[in-house]
């Protein structure tokens, strides 16, 4: 007799005599009726061994509805991934540029300003790469810190600046980033690396609307 032919309350108690959470990744894939009767244990086996470590996964694929369940299941918002980087859900939500799985994640108490073991954090990823505004937006609506700079990470205003995107560069200086920060290696100010970097032009024109002309 097939095992999916048998009553839920079979499956499960077979489910959890499955000792290895991979093991019991690879047995509920393999039919859909027991992927649909033992997904939400493996949620809370995952939530209960490592602080639910799959949630930084579900945030890398876009996965509102894996975020969701990892979190039913008690799963820990800001877990750290097993690996080398440790990165969180919100950064890798952030470095896949997933907007609505950075909403989700803000709102349940992800911290706007945690790094990963490399010292990136979610605004600077965030202002360095081509992600949509609205996730800088979001960020700094929950928090995040606007001038914080980590060893010796750039300023999110100047990697802003760096990557060209006049839009962040105009929301961070509307929210209070120091015009006048520099980074540790160069000393250069935003206008200066706005000048050096040949900027557009719309960038150039609100620096100096703040700051001046980068050479007197």
């Amino acid at each position: 007799m097939p095992l999916d032919s048998f009553p839920p309350e079979i499956i499960s108690i077979v489910g959890n005599h499955i000792a290895s959470i991979n093991d019991l990744f690879n047995f509920l894939r393999s039919n859909r009726c027991l992927y649909n009767v033992l997904i939400n244990s493996l949620y809370r086996r995952n939530a209960k061994a490592d602080g639910g470590s799959a949630l930084v996964w579900y945030a890398s694929q876009g996965s509102e509805a894996g975020i969701r369940s990892m979190l039913v299941a008690g799963g820990n918002i800001n877990i750290r991934e097993p690996k080398q980087a440790q990165s969180t859900a919100l950064m890798e939500a952030v470095r896949h540029n997933h907007t609505a799985i950075v909403k989700v994640l803000l709102e349940n108490g992800a911290l706007p300003d945690a790094a990963d073991l490399h010292s990136r954090r979610p605004l600077t990823l965030s202002t360095s790469a081509r992600s949509e505004v609205a996730i800088t937006k979001l960020l700094l609506d929950h928090g995040a810190n606007i001038n914080l700079v980590a060893f010796d990470k750039r300023a999110p205003l100047v990697e802003a600046i760096r990557s060209n995107q006049d839009a962040k560069v105009k929301l961070l200086l509307d929210r209070g980033a120091d015009i006048h920060i520099t980074h540790s290696r160069d000393a250069m100010s935003p206008l200066h690396v706005a000048a050096a970097r040949n900027a557009k032009p719309a960038i150039i024109k609100v620096l100096m609307a703040v700051e001046g002309p980068p050479f007197k």
